[in-house]
């Protein structure tokens, strides 16, 4: 899911908890997870939840764009109106 741009940044705390019950269905559909809760066995299969990546995901990102290495063209700031 990471890599499907929109969706993976969702604006609406209700396209997040549908994008996380996608996982959710998922995780369930796994079998042989010894935990009892969703947040177990997402530590089982060493994820976390998509908000968590999310978040990371943006981390990762704040600070390539606050190192040196990383160049922004101006433009991708500019809206055309």
């Amino acid at each position: 899911m990471e890599f499907a741009g929109q969706a993976w940044a969702p604006w609406t705390q209700k396209d997040k908890d549908t994008l996380e019950d996608v996982q959710k269905k998922f995780v369930r559909q796994v079998s042989g997870l010894k935990g009892e809760t969703y947040l177990e066995k997402l530590a089982e299969l060493n994820l976390t939840t998509l908000e968590e990546r999310r978040h990371q995901s943006e981390d990762r990102t704040s600070t390539r764009l606050n190192s040196s290495h990383t160049v922004i063209s101006y433009a991708v700031f500019c809206l055309k109106k």
